[in-house]
C-alpha cells in the first residue's frame, strides 16, 4: 500500500469520518488540500492542513477551524465535523467541488445567480465585522445542487491589523493603521 493509502487508513480508524481519495485541484490558493470523504453514508468534503510540513500555517488552520464551525449562513460553506490536532488540521463539510470545474459548463443565469450568493455571504460577513480577507475563485465551492458556497476561511479578520497579523512572513504590504472596516447597511 501505498503512503497515502497507509495515512488515509490510520485516519480512518481513528475518526467518525472516512478520507477517501484527493481532490485534484488547480490554482487552489488555500492551504488546505481537498478530500472526498464519508460520513454517515453522506458524502463531504475534507479539507486538511498538515502543521508537520509548515507550522507558521498553524494560526490559519485554527482561525478557517474556528470561523467555518461557527459562521452559519446559506451561501457560506457548511461545517460537519472537525479536528484540530497539534500536526494537522481537519474540516469535514458539506460535499462541495471547487468553482473552476464547474464555471465553464455554467449558464450566464447560473452564473449571475451564483455570484448573487457570494455578494450575500460577502454581505452578511461585512455586517458581522468580518473581512474575508481571500476572496477569489479558489474560495468558492459548488454543491451537488449546484448552490455556489464561500470557503476560504482561514484570512478572515474583524480588522486590518489582525488580518495583517495572520499573514505568514507578512505577506501583505500595507501600511498599518491606513484601513477601517466598513459595514454594510
Amino acid at each position: 500500500m501505498n503512503y497515502l493509502g497507509t495515512l488515509l487508513n490510520s485516519f480512518n480508524q481513528k475518526y467518525s469520518f472516512t478520507i477517501k481519495e484527493e481532490e485534484e485541484i488547480q490554482d487552489y490558493s488555500s492551504k488546505f488540500r481537498l478530500y472526498k470523504g464519508r460520513k454517515s453514508d453522506k458524502d463531504i468534503s475534507v479539507f486538511m492542513m498538515d502543521l508537520k510540513r509548515n507550522s507558521q500555517l498553524a494560526c490559519l488552520g485554527a482561525n478557517a477551524y474556528k470561523k467555518t464551525k461557527s459562521i452559519k449562513f446559506p451561501s457560506i460553506i457548511s461545517f460537519v465535523d472537525g479536528v484540530q490536532e497539534d500536526d494537522k488540521i481537519i474540516l469535514c463539510t458539506e460535499y462541495v467541488t471547487p468553482l473552476s470545474r464547474n464555471l465553464l459548463d455554467s449558464s450566464n443565469d447560473v452564473l449571475l445567480w451564483g455570484l448573487y450568493a457570494i455578494g450575500k455571504s460577502v454581505e452578511f460577513l461585512s455586517k458581522q465585522g468580518i473581512i474575508h480577507g481571500n476572496l477569489n475563485i479558489a474560495s468558492v465551492f459548488v454543491t451537488k445542487s449546484g448552490e455556489w458556497k464561500l470557503s476560504g476561511l482561514e484570512y478572515s479578520a474583524t480588522s486590518v491589523d489582525e488580518f495583517i497579523q495572520m499573514m505568514p512572513n507578512n505577506d501583505l504590504h500595507l501600511p498599518r493603521g491606513t484601513y477601517s472596516i466598513t459595514r454594510a447597511k
